[in-house]
């Protein structure tokens, strides 16, 4: 927990350090179409991109998505 909570405390101190640890965000689909060279990128298959759209925004369609 103790490193932890150093990392943490560093991360928000210092953004480059912060974007290192945590990652940054990346758009993977965009006006309903899948963006391979971003998903390729990331290791991201369709399968594991839909099941995150329908867990996390209850969704079963890209077109429903934002």
């Amino acid at each position: 927990m103790g490193l932890h909570r150093f990392l943490a405390v560093l991360a928000y101190h210092f953004e480059g350090f912060g974007s290192l640890i945590k990652g940054k965000a990346t758009v993977l689909a965009e006006e309903g179409q899948l963006l391979w060279k971003p998903m390729r990128q990331n290791e991201t298959t369709e399968k594991e991109l839909m099941e995150d759209l329908s867990e996390g925004a209850n969704s079963e369609s890209m077109d429903q998505a934002e």
